[in-house]
């Protein structure tokens, strides 16, 4: 059996941190962090035959800091971040929401973790190798191994005797068969699915020893591929191939876990020591981290602010180092003569429709809805910033096999316009197809668009919703949950659109378009197509890139004609941080990173 072996990828950035997700209404969030030793650097050629292969993001991150006109917090040992967002649950493989990544990414390292540009390197793995299968495909058998000095963080005092418990391979099984058991109900299970018999054992069809993960030993892990994956490295990233340690897990309980800073299990730069909800999350460094000592700030305190006024007058006030920004805060203070920071986060903003209500499971209504939405307008006068119209739910910084993947649908000519006139006869079509007589008889339905609360988010809002009474004489409410609240309500079908976004977990078109599977995890708009079913299956199965692609350009093909979800823009993210800050990330893939952040003077 012929092996590849693959060595780290980093120089002096070893061990960098999680990456995005999927996210909730408005609002702009970021990121700090810490340096850690240098490791061998790979030869260019085996990186790439080992997955190692996302694209660097279109625009890197940006290490933000200094030059500015406010000083900061003025604590000397303190960053406070404005997250946008209360994280709604920190469990690892049940999480599902960027707010949260944004938290994990900086206490729980996985295998593997981005750096800088995107790139996956080395954290509580330190090298793997990959080998051929019983059938001989390369590069289906991987072999993980382990440092022995990562351990676990637990803060609380009833905890005492399980601070200092080892990392070991162990504990990502625990973590990655809690994820497939389908009691536990977690949403990624199907990310799991990349594991040799994954989804039968979700499914019931074998015994968790036939699924393609175990611990050879104590630091040594071997996975068996389902499918090739190029972009496996990529993909075990994300928060749900995290380590879980099951002992600590069923000791705290899973009503307790990580639910509190007492009971909340770190391996990172960061453990918590405090949280309050719907306020504030308080990190400390780690003092079990195996490189505490390049861990350049001694606290990050992690707010959660929804009015973008509260955020701005406790950035000048010196409450607050970094906030995102609205168009009108970024003339204000670009006009003061504070330097703006900028990226591009990835994501696809668009309205998710509940296919179960009446008239909104017509294809066409919700069509229609979507192409009365002046899009350009929306970017123009209302986010007042780089974003851009998104014509297609795959992100159009997703590549595919020779450049941007939406170059390719475009090619094909898979689009839709705004076209008010079009619309309105689209949407009388499906007013006769979903059995009402007129506009006034949906109307009476008395939809509402939930939304997270914020005036950013209802501004938004209202836009759409004069969009939809001008063009097509549509009403409909606005409905402001906490974000956390409206997670859990989309989930359960308590809506009837939903301004959503959602972000890539890894850079690949599946990343976005397995969202729709029927009776997947996150469709939320409890779509089902049979023959898109069956595409995203072929895709899973696919090794050449190119028919594994025209797949996808297929699906896409679906999305455009049935719309189960409208999309509205591409996001563009403005931000500002303090002078006291250095080293900040905000890329595609991190929404922030605080692991590599300095304090400055």
């Amino acid at each position: 059996m012929r092996k590849k072996r693959f060595l780290a990828l980093v120089t002096a950035l070893a061990l960098a941190a999680g990456m995005a997700a999927c996210g909730g209404n408005g609002g702009n969030t970021s990121s700090a962090g810490n340096d850690a030793p240098a490791a061998p650097a790979a030869d260019s050629s085996s990186a790439a035959d080992a997955g190692s292969d996302a694209p660097a993001a279109d625009n890197p991150a940006t290490p933000a800091g200094g030059a500015g006109i406010y000083p900061g917090t003025p604590d000397p040992d303190t960053i406070v971040i404005d997250n946008a967002q209360e994280p709604p649950d920190l469990v690892p493989f049940t999480t599902t929401t960027t707010g949260s990544g944004n938290v994990l990414r900086e206490t729980l390292f996985g295998l593997v973790e981005l750096d800088e540009g995107d790139m996956p390197v080395p954290a509580v793995a330190e090298s793997w190798e990959s080998a051929a299968n019983a059938e001989g495909v390369e590069n289906m058998v991987w072999t993980f191994h382990l440092r022995n000095d990562f351990k676990w963080t637990v803060t609380g005092a009833e905890y005492a005797d399980l601070n200092g418990t080892p990392v070991t391979a162990h504990d990502f099984i625990y973590a990655w068969t809690k994820a497939l058991t389908p009691s536990v109900g977690a949403q990624y299970n199907y990310m799991c699915y990349i594991f040799k018999n994954g989804e039968k054992f979700f499914n019931g069809e074998c015994g968790i020893e036939e699924v393609g993960f175990k611990a050879v030993d104590d630091y040594t892990i071997e996975i068996e591929l389902e499918n090739p994956l190029s972009y496996l490295l990529s993909q075990l990233t994300f928060y749900t191939f995290k380590p879980v340690n099951q002992k600590i897990y069923e000791t705290i309980g899973e009503d307790k876990y990580n639910r509190e800073a007492a009971s909340f299990a770190a391996n990172g730069p960061y453990k918590m020591t405090e949280w309050v909800h719907e306020d504030h999350i308080l990190l400390e460094a780690n003092e079990n981290y195996p490189d505490v000592a390049n861990v350049k700030v001694p606290k990050v305190k992690i707010v959660s602010i929804a009015d973008s006024n509260t955020k701005l007058n406790g950035f000048r006030a010196g409450e607050i180092d970094m906030i995102g920004l609205n168009a009108e805060q970024v003339a204000m203070l670009e006009a003061e003569g504070q330097p703006i920071q900028h990226y591009n986060d990835g994501s696809t903003w668009y309205m998710q429709y509940n296919t179960t209500r009446q008239g909104l499971g017509s294809p066409k209504i919700r069509k229609a809805l979507t192409m009365a939405i002046n899009r350009e307008s929306f970017i123009k006068d209302v986010i007042k910033n780089n974003s851009t119209v998104a014509d297609y739910f795959t992100s159009s910084a997703i590549n595919g096999v020779d450049g941007p993947f939406v170059d390719v649908l475009k090619a094909e000519g898979i689009t839709f316009e705004y076209d008010p006139e079009a619309a309105k006869a689209l949407f009388e079509e499906g007013l006769a197809e979903a059995g009402l007589a007129s506009v006034e008889e949906f109307n009476a339905l008395g939809y509402s668009i939930t939304t997270d609360t914020g005036d950013t988010a209802l501004r938004d809002c209202q836009f759409y919703q004069e969009q939809w009474k001008t063009n097509l004489g549509v009403e409909v409410g606005i409905n402001q949950m906490t974000y956390q609240a409206r997670v859990e309500a989309t989930h359960q079908g308590e809506y009837d659109i939903s301004l959503f976004g959602w972000g890539p977990d890894y850079n690949d078109p599946m990343t976005f378009l397995d969202l729709w599977v029927t009776g997947g995890g996150n469709n939320d708009s409890r779509y089902s197509n049979s023959e898109y079913d069956e595409l995203i299956a072929k895709a899973r199965a696919e090794a050449d890139p190119k028919v594994r692609e025209g797949y996808f350009v297929e699906c896409e093909r679906i999305l455009n004609r049935d719309m189960p979800c409208g999309p509205i823009y591409n996001r563009y993210r403005d931000y500002v941080v303090s002078d006291k800050t250095s080293g900040l990330w905000r890329t595609t893939f991190q929404d922030f990173n605080l692991n590599h952040m300095e304090i400055l003077g």
